[in-house]
C-alpha cells in the first residue's frame, strides 16, 4: 500500500512504512474481526452498514464475487509460488490468527481453534482469549461467495472484566461462551449476556486472520500456540 500525502509505502501485513518519508515508522493496529452476518445482526443490532450505492453501478454486481476461486486451498492457485521446504511448523495455507505485543508475536491455528472454541494465552504481558466460530464462509472459495465452505473466524479480548480476570470456556450448543468465575455468558462479540457481568463490554485485542505463509514471511519468530 501507498499513501497519497507522502507516496511512502506501506506493507499490508504488518503495518509498517518500507520506503519513503515514512519508512521505519508503525501505524496503529485497530480491532476488526470478521462476523457473520447473522451474528450481526443479532448481537450488534444497531451496527452501520456500507451502501452498495456507490455511484458505479457496474460495480454493483461484483459484490459478493470472489476473483480468486479456490485461492486458499492447499493445492490451488497458490501453489506455485512455494518452492523448497515449507512443512515447518505450519502447512502454509492454513490459517491462523495471529497477535502481535510489546515484541511478543504468537500464531493460533485455526485447526486448533475448531477443536478449541476458546484459547487463553499471554502475549507481551497481556491476558488475552481468543474466541472461534466456525460457520463464516470463506471469501476465497467458491466463485460465489455464499456458496463457500466455511472457513471460520476470530475475536480476541482482553480477558479482564471489573478488575478480574476470567478463564473462558465454550458452552455446548449455542455458540457462546462462559467464564468459570461466575457462569455469566458471553456473545462472541465480547458482551455478556446474562449473569453477574450482564451488559460488560470486553475489550477488543487487534489481531490478524491470515495465512501462515505470509505471516511467518514477516514474523519468522512467532510461536505457534499449541494444545
Amino acid at each position: 500500500m501507498y499513501d497519497r500525502q507522502t507516496e511512502t509505502w506501506w506493507q499490508q501485513a504488518t503495518g509498517e512504512g518500507i520506503v519513503g518519508e515514512h519508512a521505519g515508522k508503525q501505524l496503529a493496529f485497530v480491532p476488526s474481526p470478521v462476523m457473520r452476518w447473522n451474528d450481526v445482526k443479532e448481537q450488534l443490532p444497531d451496527a452501520k452498514v456500507l451502501s452498495r450505492e456507490t455511484g458505479f453501478p457496474s460495480y454493483r454486481a461484483r459484490y459478493g464475487v470472489n476473483p480468486y476461486q479456490g485461492y486458499d486451498t492447499r493445492s490451488g492457485p497458490m501453489e506455485w509460488t512455494f518452492s523448497g521446504d515449507t512443512s515447518a511448523q505450519l502447512p502454509r495455507m492454513e490459517r491462523v490468527v495471529t497477535l502481535h505485543e510489546g515484541g511478543d508475536n504468537w500464531a493460533v491455528p485455526f485447526s486448533a481453534l475448531k477443536e478449541e472454541k476458546v484459547v487463553q494465552l499471554e502475549v507481551g504481558g497481556r491476558d488475552v482469549v481468543v474466541f472461534f466460530t466456525p460457520e463464516t464462509v470463506s471469501a476465497l472459495d467458491a466463485k460465489r461467495i455464499s456458496s463457500s465452505r466455511s472457513a471460520g473466524s476470530s475475536a480476541v479480548y482482553e480477558r479482564a472484566a471489573a478488575g478480574r480476570t476470567l478463564t473462558f470456556e465454550p458452552t455446548a450448543d449455542d455458540g457462546s461462551y462462559r467464564d468459570r468465575e461466575t457462569g455469566s455468558l458471553w456473545s462472541f462479540s465480547g458482551r455478556a449476556t446474562n449473569g453477574e457481568f450482564a451488559g460488560t463490554q470486553l475489550t477488543e485485542v487487534p489481531h490478524g486472520n491470515h495465512f501462515w505463509c505470509a505471516w511467518a514471511l514477516f514474523r519468522p519468530e512467532t510461536k505457534v500456540w499449541t494444545r
